[in-house]
C-alpha cells in the first residue's frame, strides 16, 4: 500500500521541487523543448509536436540497435500546447520512440503528458514487465504533485498499458480516474472528440506487414554479432581440410559464411514478412519450413559459396542452417502481439532440445565430411 502524503503549494520549499526526474539524461529531448508553461507558480517544459530530422535519425539508429538502451527521456510532467489546471493528462512511457509516436499526433491540442519511468522501454513491453504499472503510476503522480497542480482528475492511458495497471487502486490512493485510450496514438484526437469513446477499430490490435517489418532491422543486427564466430569456425574447418594458403582460406571461408548470412536474413527478415502465410502454429516449425527451403537452394548452389559437393558435408551445413532459421523465427515470438507467455514457454521447451540435437548432428556430419 502506498501512503498518501500531504503537500501544500504554499510551502517555502516548492521552488526546489522538480517536476522532471533529472537522474535520467535529457540529451535526447533538449531539442524538443519549446519554452515553459506556468501552472500554480511552477514551470513545466513544453514539448514540440513536430518531428525533426534529429528525431528521424534517432529512430533509424535505434531500429539498427545503435544506442537503443539509452534512448529514454526523464520521467515527469510535460506540456503540449498551452494546457491549464483543467486540461487532461495523457500517460506514456519514457522510451523516446514512444514519445515521438505520441507527440506528433497531438498538434493543436493542449494537454499534459505524464511520463512514467519504464526504464526506456515501450508501453506494451513495460506493461508486461510491470514498470508501466500501478506502483509507478502512483509514484509519478505523487512525485509531480499532480493532485495539487491540477483540478482535472482524469488520466488517459494507452490501451496496451492496461495489463499491469489496477485502475481502482490508483483512483483510491491518488483520486485520479484512469481511462484507457486507443491502441494507437494516431486515434487520440478522434478518441477525445468522441468524449472518450473508442470505436472497435481503435481497440483492435493489429500486426500488419509494416508493423512486422519495422521490427526486423534490429533483429538482423542482433544476429550479426555472431557472424565473426561463424567466420572463425569456417576458417578453422577450411584449415583442417588442408587449404594451406591463408589468403585462399580466408576467401573461401568468407564466401562460405554468406550462406549463413542468408540463413540469418531469412530468419530475421523474410520470416516476419511471411509469418501469416506459413504453415504450422509454432514459430519454430514455421521457420523450419523456410530453413528447409533454403537448404535445398543451398545444396543446389553450393558451388557458388565454394562448398565442396560432398553430400555428408552439405547435409551437415543444411541441418545447422535450418536450425538457425528455426531459432531466429522462434525468437520473433517476443515481438508479436498475439503470443502468450505460456505458449512461448511451451514452444521453447519442445523446440530448443530439438534444435540442439539437430545442430550437434549437423556439426558431426560436417566433421565427418572432412575426415572421410
Amino acid at each position: 500500500m502506498v501512503e498518501k502524503k500531504e503537500f501544500s503549494l504554499n510551502s517555502d520549499d516548492y521552488l526546489n521541487i522538480n517536476l522532471i526526474d533529472e537522474t535520467t539524461s535529457d540529451k535526447h529531448v533538449r531539442h524538443l523543448f519549446d519554452g515553459d508553461v506556468s501552472i500554480n507558480n511552477f514551470k513545466v517544459k513544453r514539448i514540440k509536436t513536430k518531428i525533426e530530422t534529429k528525431d528521424k535519425l534517432g529512430t533509424i539508429k535505434v531500429r539498427l540497435d545503435i544506442g537503443r538502451n539509452d534512448y529514454a527521456i526523464p520521467p515527469g510532467l510535460y506540456a503540449i500546447g498551452n494546457p491549464d489546471e483543467n486540461s487532461l493528462v495523457l500517460a506514456t512511457a519514457n522510451y523516446k520512440l514512444t514519445i515521438d509516436s505520441l507527440r506528433k499526433e497531438l498538434e493543436g491540442l493542449n494537454l499534459w503528458i505524464l511520463v512514467l519511468d519504464t526504464k526506456g522501454i515501450n508501453v506494451w513491453c513495460a506493461a508486461g514487465k510491470g514498470t508501466f504499472g500501478t506502483k509507478e503510476m502512483i509514484n509519478r503522480i505523487n512525485k509531480t504533485h499532480l493532485k495539487e497542480l491540477l483540478k482535472s482528475r482524469t488520466i488517459i492511458l494507452p490501451q496496451l498499458g492496461a495489463s499491469s495497471m489496477i485502475a481502482h487502486i490508483v483512483t483510491k490512493i491518488t483520486g485520479f480516474k484512469l481511462i484507457y485510450g486507443p491502441v494507437r496514438a494516431k486515434d487520440i484526437k478522434k478518441f477525445l472528440e468522441n468524449n472518450f469513446k473508442a470505436t472497435e477499430e481503435m481497440r483492435r490490435v493489429t500486426f500488419n506487414m509494416y508493423e512486422r517489418l519495422v521490427l526486423t532491422p534490429i533483429e538482423f543486427v542482433h544476429t550479426l554479432r555472431y557472424y565473426p564466430f561463424v567466420f572463425i569456425l569456417l576458417i578453422i574447418l577450411n584449415t583442417i581440410i588442408g587449404k594451406s594458403n591463408i589468403g585462399k582460406i580466408i576467401n573461401v571461408s568468407f564466401l562460405n559464411s554468406f550462406a549463413y548470412l542468408i540463413a540469418a536474413f531469412i530468419g530475421t527478415i523474410i520470416f516476419p514478412i511471411l509469418l501469416p502465410y506459413l504453415p504450422f502454429k509454432m514459430f519454430s516449425s514455421k521457420g523450419s519450413v523456410l530453413g528447409i527451403l533454403w537448404s535445398v537452394v543451398f545444396c543446389l548452389a553450393s558451388n557458388k559459396f565454394l562448398f565442396s559437393g560432398d553430400v555428408i558435408n552439405l547435409l551437415g551445413h543444411s541441418l545447422i542452417m535450418t536450425t538457425i532459421v528455426s531459432y531466429l523465427s522462434m525468437n520473433f515470438t517476443g515481438s508479436t502481439t498475439f503470443t502468450s507467455f505460456s505458449g512461448v514457454q511451451k514452444e521453447t521447451t519442445v523446440s530448443v532440445p530439438i534444435m540442439i540435437a539437430t545442430s550437434v548432428v549437423g556439426l558431426i556430419l560436417v566433421i565427418l565430411g572432412i575426415i572421410i
